[in-house]
């Protein structure tokens, strides 16, 4: 498995094939909290979601060719980020973050 020091974490922009993936990241019980969203959405609203808001730079964490989470950022700087739980604990959050930061250099979260 590839490590996340060995630069094989890459984020690439989501696209409306994603909208699966993307809703199975956003209806993770234990991802939904930084979502901000207290029931899992629709598979409609996550593809008007990826379709439509220009204020969310929306990205895919892929991890040695497979697609381990997602994140973005908001035009006012605040990004998210959640990685599926199998992949959690490898480091593919930090790498991400990292990419984040070297893409857009004002970023912030809440914690």
């Amino acid at each position: 498995m590839c490590q996340p020091t060995d630069h094989c974490v890459t984020l690439r922009p989501w696209t409306i094939e994603d909208t699966e993936f993307t809703l199975r990241v956003r209806n993770d019980p234990s991802s939904m909290r930084w979502f901000r969203q207290d029931e899992p959405l629709a598979y409609e609203e996550q593809k008007k979601f990826i379709e439509n808001d220009n204020s969310y730079n929306g990205q895919i964490i892929e991890a040695a060719g497979d697609k381990v989470g997602m994140c973005g950022v908001k035009d006012t700087g605040e990004f998210t980020i959640a990685v599926l739980p199998e992949y959690r604990g490898r480091g593919y959050a930090t790498a991400a973050i990292r990419r984040l930061i070297e893409t857009h250099r004002n970023v912030w979260s809440r914690v």
